[in-house]
């Protein structure tokens, strides 16, 4: 760079974000950006985040989960890190849980972009469906990291126990799409349990982690396919059906 050399700098100022959202995609030809930053501008995503905020106040502080939709939003406060969910996590423990996709989110993160970029944070998806997501990781990781239920030793499947932890709430194995009536009511079931003071959310955790001890146990290579996701699924379902069975009261 010399004297004679010139930049050219333009400015654009607007309080629009969804026209902001449109400028930045537009002119993203040189600089690459991440395609989860574009996901922060949404309406949306703003919409699930004020969710986490107002489920807070609700929530005993054992409960509490942050999620942080612009990079260290929350690095004034004293939050344990594990408690905050940055839009990467939160598309990982949703993708998982409510898209039917672990083995995609046991994968690079990218990939759930490149993927499942048009299905998350949708107009039409229910933000109380993110939350249970992301609290359901919370509680599962909490046990992980206290190696309660000896679940560290099923830290690689998480994504897995996210998807099979659904169907255990409710007793079958039902596919409910995210943009349903239905999504809400279903998703209050499983918050209800994961809530509950007596902790009755580590029973289906251990009933999860017994599914997946009742097959070939995956490396890291075969939990990243679908095959291995189908095999576990069939699995719950023969273990709910099984246990249906045993609750049959006698005539």
């Amino acid at each position: 760079m010399n004297e004679d050399t010139n930049i050219v700098v333009k400015c654009i100022e607007s309080t629009d974000e969804e026209y902001i959202t449109e400028i930045i995609s537009a002119t993203n030809s040189q600089t690459e950006i991440p395609k989860e930053s574009f996901f922060s501008l949404k309406e949306k995503t703003k919409q699930i985040q004020s969710f986490f905020i107002i489920q807070n106040d609700a929530q005993s502080s054992d409960n509490r989960i942050y999620f942080e939709r612009r990079e260290n939003e929350y690095k004034q406060y004293n939050h344990q890190q594990s408690r905050i969910f940055d839009i990467k996590l939160l598309c990982r423990a949703y993708n998982a849980m409510f898209l039917d996709q672990p083995h995609n989110s046991a994968r690079y993160v990218a990939k759930i972009f490149e993927i499942q970029g048009e299905n998350l944070f949708k107009e039409t998806d229910q933000e109380i469906s993110y939350y249970v997501a992301a609290l359901t990781h919370y509680k599962l990781n909490s046990l992980i990291n206290s190696k309660k239920l000896d679940a560290n030793t099923h830290s690689a499947l998480r994504w897995h126990v996210l998807f099979i932890f659904k169907h255990l709430v409710h007793g079958e194995v039902k596919n409910i799409q995210p943009n349903s009536k239905g999504m809400s009511k279903y998703c209050e079931k499983i918050l209800k349990v994961l809530t509950c003071s007596n902790k009755e959310y580590e029973r289906y955790f251990q009933e999860s982690f017994n599914i997946i001890n009742s097959i070939t146990y995956p490396s890291r290579d075969v939990l990243k396919r679908a095959k291995y996701q189908s095999d576990l699924l069939e699995a719950t379902r023969i273990y709910l059906d099984s246990k249906s069975q045993l609750e049959i009261p006698l005539p």
